[in-house]
């Protein structure tokens, strides 16, 4: 019996673990090629707002700030 396992990438841990996070928000990350190697991580909620970082952890510390704040102004998600 075979058994493989599939390894998944720094970046596409971070849009899984967020999906779950920030529900409703678009989550991703890119490189931009060779002149910029730097990956960019961005989180977008329904309502427009964007976060933007080469820094994972600031992204998602901004949009952590920022979805709570709104929860708890609103009573929901924004």
């Amino acid at each position: 019996m075979a058994y493989t396992t599939t390894q998944m990438h720094e970046h596409d841990l971070f849009v899984r673990q967020m999906d779950g996070y920030f529900p409703g928000a678009k989550v991703w990350s890119e490189v931009r090629g060779w002149e910029d190697p730097r990956p960019l991580f961005a989180i977008e909620f329904k309502n427009g707002v964007r976060f933007e970082s080469n820094s994972k952890h600031q992204v998602i510390a901004d949009a952590k700030v920022y979805f709570e704040s709104v929860k708890n102004l609103t009573g929901e998600p924004p």
